[in-house]
């Protein structure tokens, strides 16, 4: 019976032993910790989380364009309808969760900067790059969330709840409604911080550069009334990148005529989906 008994002992050890190594393994890459400057632009560079993270209710919320009443009425979507006349409800969960996605995306690589640069020493401007770009992608997503889901900024709402401010990783860690001032002070100094960080253009248009800085902290500015600043940053833009389309050289024939990644973009950004108030039959 002791011989019986020492060998289920051997046999538990083992068995733990096993289980753990098996559950140490990391059954898919995309678990794998990023541990070098190329995992971490991996991340950044994923189109359609980083890039068509913008809630599309923006858009349904416009007025720079108008729907005759049968045209609205033929659009089946409720929540696109709601959003036309703003009755939103808040029933377009992408509208917020695909933001807070590429939040986390950019947490993410802030948070393993540090490791990585034990492992990547050499290549600080490229850290810089990667620092300023995480930095500006969840600046611009703050700030287009707060656009749709908070007060909009005035001496009257400074103090009101607005949106929470996800600053690492840690799923673990509650989320708190920061105020609008809180939220404005940090997309602005982020921003502020990403612009010295990003080089001045860059030949992708998915990645942030500091001429985008430039321009969203004119927009910011712009919003929160401070036309000083906000003609400031916009000219520091346009120093940078100037560049128009001569709508001349344009082929009319074409179903395009205008390519999405066009000269005259300087960051590369949409809408998780299109807005269903496009796709009607007739438009004015």
């Amino acid at each position: 019976m002791k011989k019986y008994t020492i060998i289920l002992i051997l046999l538990g050890t083992l068995s733990a032993f096993g289980c753990k190594d098996y559950l140490d393994a990391k059954p898919d890459k995309k678990l794998a910790v990023p541990n070098k400057i190329s995992d971490l632009w991996a991340l950044l560079d994923n189109y359609t989380i980083m890039n068509r993270a913008s809630p599309v209710a923006g858009e349904d919320y416009t007025d720079n364009y108008y729907l005759i009443e049968t045209s609205l009425n033929a659009i089946a979507n409720v929540n696109t309808r709601n959003n036309y006349t703003w009755d939103d409800k808040g029933e377009r969960i992408g509208d917020w969760s695909n933001p807070y996605r590429a939040i986390f995306y950019a947490n993410v690589v802030l948070d393993e900067l540090d490791h990585v640069k034990k492992n990547d020493p050499s290549k600080q401007e490229d850290l810089k790059a990667v620092q300023g770009s995480a930095l500006f992608f969840r600046s611009f997503l703050f700030y287009e969330v707060a656009q749709i889901f908070a007060p909009q900024y005035s001496d009257d709402n400074l103090l009101l709840p607005c949106i929470p401010l996800r600053l690492n990783s840690d799923p673990n860690d509650l989320s708190f409604r920061s105020t609008v001032q809180e939220t404005y002070d940090r997309i602005i100094n982020d921003l502020k911080l990403a612009s010295r960080l990003l080089p001045e253009t860059s030949s992708p248009k998915n990645r942030p550069t500091k001429a985008a800085a430039f321009g969203l902290l004119g927009r910011v500015y712009l919003n929160t009334g401070d036309y000083q600043n906000a003609a400031l940053y916009a000219d520091s833009c346009l120093s940078i990148y100037r560049t128009l389309i001569d709508y001349n050289s344009l082929n009319k024939t074409t179903a395009i005529p205008i390519a999405r990644f066009n000269d005259e973009v300087i960051f590369a950004s949409r809408s998780y989906t299109e807005s269903g108030l496009f796709g009607v039959a007739i438009f004015e």
